[in-house]
């Protein structure tokens, strides 16, 4: 059996973080990216916090009594995905935020010809949470081998 969506669900994917300080975070997201209020959870211990940005949900997760959650603990096993028209700016503007720059802005070069490219940046949040801005799309369709490795499960 495979995922069944929610025809109810507002959003069919959401991408959460745990945070440690609400406010530095809430100011980041919304402030200086420009992500919009949604929608409050409130969970025994903690809040969650859900920040609109286009057809996407992004959840701050905090806990009143737990210990913080790490930077190192979370590098490189996560990441967000912001498409943005504007990538180079938008490097600046979570710099100038207090985000950190960890691959300035480039372009992806595909490894196949006739793919499409597009342009990135990666940053750490304020509390190293890794998100790219990424300008333009590289998704192409799934080639007949994925297709046929991905069939019936």
């Amino acid at each position: 059996m495979t995922c069944e969506l929610d025809p109810m669900a507002v959003y069919g994917l959401e991408h959460g973080f745990r945070i440690n300080d609400p406010e530095t975070m809430l100011e980041f997201y919304c402030g200086a990216l420009g992500f919009k209020s949604f929608a409050e959870i409130f969970v025994p211990g903690g809040h969650v916090w859900g920040l609109r940005f286009g057809n996407s949900l992004l959840k701050l997760l905090h806990f009143d009594e737990m210990p913080a959650a790490l930077a190192e603990e979370r590098r490189n096993t996560h990441y967000m995905t912001i498409h943005v028209l504007n990538a180079e700016e938008m490097q600046q503007v979570a710099s100038a935020a207090g985000a950190t720059v960890i691959a300035p802005y480039s372009a992806f070069t595909p490894s196949r010809a006739g793919d499409p490219g597009c342009a990135f940046v990666l940053i750490e949040d304020p509390e190293g949470n890794v998100v790219e801005f990424s300008q333009g799309s590289p998704w192409v369709a799934a080639t007949e081998e994925f297709q046929a490795r991905t069939a019936g499960r």
